[in-house]
C-alpha cells in the first residue's frame, strides 16, 4: 500500500481506510444518536435544510447521516422550504416563526446538526422542542464552540463574506446554505443553564474535529427532559 500523499492521510494516516479518521465528528454524532432510536420511534429532524449531508456524500455517509428506514418516521421542519427537497424525510413542514407545527409529546428523538449556532431565538425554541418532545425522549444537538476560531472568525468576517470564505477553506455548501450566526448556546456553560431551565437533564462535551479545518472544537448534547418521569442517565463516550 502507498504512503498517504494528501494533507489529510499525512495527518491522519488511518484515513486511507474508508477516509475515516478517528477524530470523525459525524462518525461519532450520527453514531451516538442512532443508538437512542429504535424502528418505532419517531425522529425531528429540527432546521433539516435540503438534506445536504445526506444527498453529497458518499454511501457510507448517506446511511450513517440519515434516520429514515430505521424509525418509524422522520419529520423535518426548516424555516425555508429547502426541506422538499430533502431525500431523508418521511414528511416537512415549514415552521413559521419558531413554533414546531406538531402536537405535544409526539417525538422520541430531536437532533439539530450544525443548527443551534442559527438561531435567532433559543428561548423559544427550546421550549418549543420540550413541548414536542415524548417523556423520555431526547434532543442531541451539535454545533461549534463559540470561542473557537472558526466561530471568532465568523464573527469578524461580514456574513456577505462567508460563503467565499468557505468555498476557499475547501468547503462543499452552497450559498443557499449558509446562514448568519448568533453563537446563543454555544459554551458549556451557557448550554447547560440554557437546557436546565426549560426541564433538560443534559451532558455537554466536546469533540476536536477534523479536516477541514483541523482542530475544530464542537459542543455536543444529548438531553432529555427531567419533568416528566423516571429518567435515566444518557452515557457519551
Amino acid at each position: 500500500m502507498s504512503r498517504p500523499t494528501s494533507i489529510k492521510g499525512r495527518i491522519y494516516p488511518e484515513s486511507i481506510f474508508g477516509g475515516l479518521t478517528h477524530f470523525d465528528g459525524d462518525l461519532r454524532y450520527y453514531s451516538r444518536a442512532q443508538t437512542l432510536v429504535r424502528p418505532e420511534s419517531v425522529v425531528l429532524d429540527y432546521g433539516c435544510g435540503r438534506g445536504i449531508h445526506v444527498s453529497e456524500t458518499d454511501a457510507f455517509y448517506r446511511s450513517l447521516c440519515s434516520f429514515k428506514g430505521r424509525v418509524s418516521r422522520v419529520i423535518g421542519v426548516d424555516p425555508t422550504d429547502a426541506g422538499l427537497r430533502n431525500p431523508s424525510l418521511d414528511e416537512f413542514h415549514q415552521m413559521k416563526g419558531s413554533t414546531i407545527p406538531l402536537r405535544d409529546q409526539t417525538v422520541d428523538l430531536c437532533h439539530a446538526d450544525w443548527v443551534i449556532e442559527h438561531v435567532q431565538d433559543i428561548h423559544v425554541v427550546l421550549k418549543e422542542i420540550h413541548r414536542v418532545l415524548k417523556p423520555g425522549g431526547y434532543f442531541c444537538f451539535r454545533t461549534p464552540n463559540r470561542f473557537h476560531y472558526s466561530s471568532l472568525g465568523a464573527s469578524l468576517v461580514p456574513f456577505k463574506a462567508h460563503y467565499k470564505l468557505r468555498k476557499i477553506l475547501g468547503h462543499f455548501h452552497e450559498e443557499e446554505d449558509v446562514f448568519s450566526t448568533t453563537y446563543l448556546c454555544n459554551t458549556k456553560w451557557r448550554a447547560r443553564k440554557l437546557l436546565g431551565s426549560y426541564g433538560f437533564e443534559s451532558l455537554v462535551y466536546h469533540h476536536c474535529g477534523t479536516f477541514p479545518p483541523h482542530g475544530i472544537r464542537v459542543l455536543a448534547w444529548l438531553v432529555r427532559p427531567t419533568d416528566r418521569g423516571a429518567v435515566s442517565p444518557v452515557f457519551v463516550a
